[in-house]
């Protein structure tokens, strides 16, 4: 899924940024995103698309990481919470930098890690119930339900913007409501929108999965979601598998069944392979 990965979608944005359009605080995100993960990302996408590819043994990345957190040092002047990111980051390659007996086991383990920093790094920025970048309305969109993980924030704002200008509003419930204690309303929510959506997103990342006592399952409100997902648009459920190459034949994957891999949009709506159980 390169096309769609953070890296791309990242330099997207910031090549197609006008003057006004992103705030200083959602431009440097964006910048230490693209910096940090250069040279890294890529060794972990998925490749779906091409299932002749075998999964290639993940090269150890604290050289890349390393050179990447020094460039932002170098480059970028850096307030609080982004100094607090690469002291995280600098102290995940000091505890790495011991653990060479599994180098590919180590890169993946590494790799998630680096995720879930910039997740709580990226979330601070990017308010609840504000969309990220304004004057985005509906028009004569297709709506699309983004069924995804809180803390893949920045990365759903950009395939908000992504979609939109491929003229697809995607709907994104953090970027339209502040965080809800209310469950019931929250799903007398969330049902509403997904009765006006054509079509449903899941976003599968490594934020997207729990791994309880070494089983894989969805998060409960993205399994709420694709489940709740029926009516008679059952067979309009697509996946953005980004960086897992595990097959679709475990019982986590079970929950996955019913669910197109998104390959792209045709006729305005988004299109999609079924996937094999």
């Amino acid at each position: 899924m390169e096309s769609l990965s953070r890296l791309q979608l990242y330099r997207d944005m910031l090549s197609n940024e006008k003057i006004g359009i992103y705030s200083s605080d959602q431009s440097t995100i964006l910048k230490i995103n693209l910096e940090i993960l250069s040279g890294i990302e890529e060794l972990f996408l998925s490749q779906d698309e091409f299932p002749e590819k075998k999964e290639i043994k993940d090269p150890f990345i604290l050289d890349i990481l390393r050179n990447n957190i020094s460039n932002i040092q170098e480059s970028l002047d850096l307030d609080k919470e982004a100094d607090r990111l690469l002291k995280k980051l600098n102290k995940l390659v000091n505890e790495y930098a011991n653990k060479r007996e599994d180098e590919a086991q180590n890169s993946r383990n590494l790799f998630n890690k680096i995720i879930n920093e910039l997740g709580v790094y990226n979330s601070k920025p990017l308010k609840d119930g504000e969309i990220p970048t304004p004057n985005r309305d509906k028009e004569e969109r297709v709506q699309v339900f983004l069924s995804h993980a809180y803390d893949d924030k920045l990365y759903a704002w950009a395939l908000f913007e992504h979609f939109y200008s491929h003229g697809i509003y995607l709907y994104v419930d953090w970027m339209h409501h502040k965080k809800m204690v209310d469950g019931i309303k929250l799903k007398a929510d969330l049902q509403k929108e997904l009765d006006g959506s054509e079509q449903l997103l899941f976003l599968r990342t490594i934020n997207s999965e729990l791994d309880i006592q070494g089983k894989q399952m969805l998060r409960s409100w993205c399994a709420w979601e694709l489940g709740n997902f029926y009516k008679n648009k059952r067979d309009e459920k697509y996946m953005i598998n980004l960086y897992s190459v595990e097959s679709y034949k475990n019982n986590y994957s079970i929950q996955l069944h019913g669910l197109k891999l998104y390959t792209g949009i045709s006729g305005g709506l988004l299109s999609g392979k079924i996937i094999s159980p």
